[in-house]
């Protein structure tokens, strides 16, 4: 991060080496007279080169990564100049599997008066796209991409999305209050999480547009207070930044950075806990460090799934070379590794630089960019491709879309869809597993509502988390696990029940007294 840079970098009067000779998990320091061997095939070796990188912060690289993922597409965001020494806006990088980086657009924000912004952060959430990220002053700030109804591909970084300035005080503090994420529970209660001195802050915000509502919440424990500060250099306020929360199976996964970006022991930390009442910091922080070599000062950790959506992965910077220097030829670059999660925690081998290999794609995706070739029609009722990205169904009685793919018995699914229109008190669109399993939204009485309907031929109904809409784009994740089912609706859990069993079978959408679209279909077996 850039926070305090202009009076902290000025205050650096004397430059340090940290050398230790053995990173955190005892490995000598290598050899740096041994020839550089070239990247396997299908492998990639950290740091990771983006197209364009250096225009992203005059020359500086890669800073403060977050990846947004998006029916299939991950965006790249990064700490930019916006509006200074002939920047023109905000750029933005696609990838399909993490590791090839292409640059996507620029954007000019309308209403944005900044002209740095650090460590931006994206969300979806009831139709529209957000970024939350920080700059001057200390203070917060919120774009916004408000979706026309009449917009087919809601791509947030297509060329006709139209991101505007909400707010340039989200969370509407005195004091200081950077880096900010959200963290969504099922019942809609929301949280922001964000920096300040004396380690992690969180509080409950009012909704996604206003950070105001509840009391902020210090968490003291969650600080990177253990370096050995010297006379002289910086971090001396015990800064600690890039606060980000993950729920996963029921447990609460905060990471965060300190104690400076300029030094070369910038690191990463892990706290868990059963509620956010009680993170705790693992026991052997820091969680991710490296403190010599070419590359060093690892910070700013975002949590991704990977795209056979099975496998997580983090993304974070690291800083070329071993001293603390001023912000002058500093350069950071992308690193991204695999997690893997335990019952309590965790593990990871990062930082890594050897040969890891590409995120591999899901067993089977779609993304209708053609047409429905390799899908059947089953019912009375037309399907159409819509602009290279949906398919629009128009359904006066149950008709299914079934593609000519199987999964096994046990898998993971994620399918997007949106009711356009109902046709009567029951309308609905939903994904398909054969005969075995549909789960999906229905409109019935005025009522969003999402359903299962499994082997047994009944429906089961549950409600959508904070009054989500089902004519907006949903996406479902679908998990089958044995007698296990899961269900996410945008990256929230909201089911977890026992089903019948059943076996492997072709999938697809479904669609009954209603106009509905479809987009972006996948599957992984596990």
């Amino acid at each position: 991060m850039y926070f305090f840079k202009s009076y902290l970098v000025a205050a650096i009067s004397i430059l340090m080496l940290v050398s230790c000779g053995k990173d955190k998990n005892g490995n000598e320091e290598p050899d740096n007279t041994d020839t550089i061997q070239p990247v396997a095939e299908g492998h990639y070796r950290n740091p990771i080169t983006v197209e364009l990188e250096d225009d992203a912060i005059g020359g500086e690289g890669i800073a403060d990564p977050s990846v947004f993922r998006w029916m299939g597409k991950y965006y790249l965001m990064t700490t930019q100049y916006y509006k200074n020494i002939g920047y023109d806006g905000f750029k933005v990088w696609e990838s399909d599997n993490l590791v090839d980086w292409n640059y996507k657009r620029t954007i000019d924000v309308q209403g944005f008066v900044w002209d740095v912004l650090w460590a931006p952060e994206m969300y979806y959430y009831r139709g529209d796209f957000y970024i939350y990220l920080s700059g001057p002053g200390g203070k917060m700030a919120v774009w916004k991409y408000d979706v026309p109804q009449n917009v087919v591909n809601p791509e947030p970084f297509g060329d006709e999305a139209v991101w505007t300035a909400v707010t340039h005080d989200f969370l509407q503090l005195s004091d200081h209050s950077i880096d900010g994420s959200i963290l969504i529970e099922p019942n809609g209660d929301k949280y922001a999480f964000f920096s300040g001195l004396l380690g992690v802050k969180y509080r409950m915000i009012n909704s996604m547009d206003d950070g105001n509502g509840g009391p902020v919440t210090q968490l003291g424990q969650c600080s990177v207070n253990n370096i050995n500060i010297q006379p002289g250099s910086v971090g001396t306020v015990g800064w600690t930044e890039s606060p980000t929360t993950f729920k996963y199976n029921g447990k609460y996964y905060l990471t965060y950075t300190g104690n400076h970006y300029l030094r070369p022991d910038y690191q990463i930390h892990l706290a868990v806990g059963n509620s956010l009442d009680d993170l705790t910091p693992i026991s052997d922080n820091p969680w991710i460090s490296q403190t010599y070599g070419d590359w060093t000062g690892t910070g700013n950790c975002y949590p991704i799934l990977g795209p056979n959506l099975k496998d997580y992965y983090y993304s974070y910077h690291a800083k070329e070379g071993g001293r603390i220097s001023g912000a002058e030829g500093i350069h950071r670059k992308l690193m991204i590794d695999k997690v893997e999660f335990t019952a309590e925690t965790i593990e990871t081998d990062a930082p890594t630089f050897d040969d890891r290999k590409i995120p591999g794609a899901a067993d089977f995706e779609v993304d209708f960019s053609n047409d429905i070739s390799g899908f059947t029609i089953e019912g009375d009722a037309s399907w159409n491709a819509r602009a290279g990205f949906a398919v629009r169904a128009d359904a006066s009685d149950l008709s299914r879309l079934i593609s000519d793919v199987s999964t096994q018995d046990n898998f993971i699914a994620e399918a997007n869809m949106k009711i356009v229109d109902v046709k009567s008190e029951a309308s609905r669109v939903g994904f398909v597993h054969g005969n075995n399993l549909i789960v999906g939204l229905e409109y019935s009485d005025s009522t969003n509502r999402i359903f299962i309907y499994d082997t047994k031929d009944n429906y089961t109904f549950y409600n959508l988390p904070d009054d989500f809409k089902v004519t907006e784009w949903i996406d479902l994740r679908i998990i089958k696990s044995g007698l296990e089912l899961k269900v996410f609706v945008n990256n929230v859990e909201v089911i977890n029940k026992l089903v019948d069993n059943f076996t492997g079978d072709k999938i697809g959408y479904m669609a009954e007294n209603c106009i509905a679209d479809v987009a972006w279909l996948a599957f992984s077996n596990q």
